[in-house]
């Protein structure tokens, strides 16, 4: 997950400065990288590639909190967490559930 939203705030830091955040480049890069992110290796291997990215962000926002729960002061962590916050819901077309269920996440 990190590289992937390494990848995004890289391009859409590019759409930024280079097109000044024109809306029809970052909607062209939101799409792009939603393509990607929801049809790739990983999600063609599990089968399920609709459920598989939504999933994986969901597992890795989890062990990120938990992290928070060890070190609260991180500011590295909370960079991180508002990254997943701005760009996640751009880039995964599903909905996540938020309940809490045992250790993990329930996904419509």
């Amino acid at each position: 997950m990190t590289t992937i939203l390494d990848v995004h705030k890289k391009y859409h830091k590019m759409v930024c400065n280079a097109f000044r955040n024109d809306s029809g480049f970052v909607a062209a890069l939101d799409k792009a990288c939603g393509k990607f992110i929801n049809n790739n290796a990983i999600t063609k291997h599990a089968g399920n590639s609709t459920q598989k990215s939504p999933e994986l962000l969901a597992r890795y926002c989890d062990v990120l909190l938990r992290k928070s729960n060890k070190n609260p002061e991180d500011q590295e962590l909370e960079e991180t967490l508002n990254q997943v916050v701005s760009s996640g819901p751009h880039l995964i077309s599903n909905t996540i559930s938020r309940t809490k269920q045992g250790d993990g996440f329930d996904f419509f």
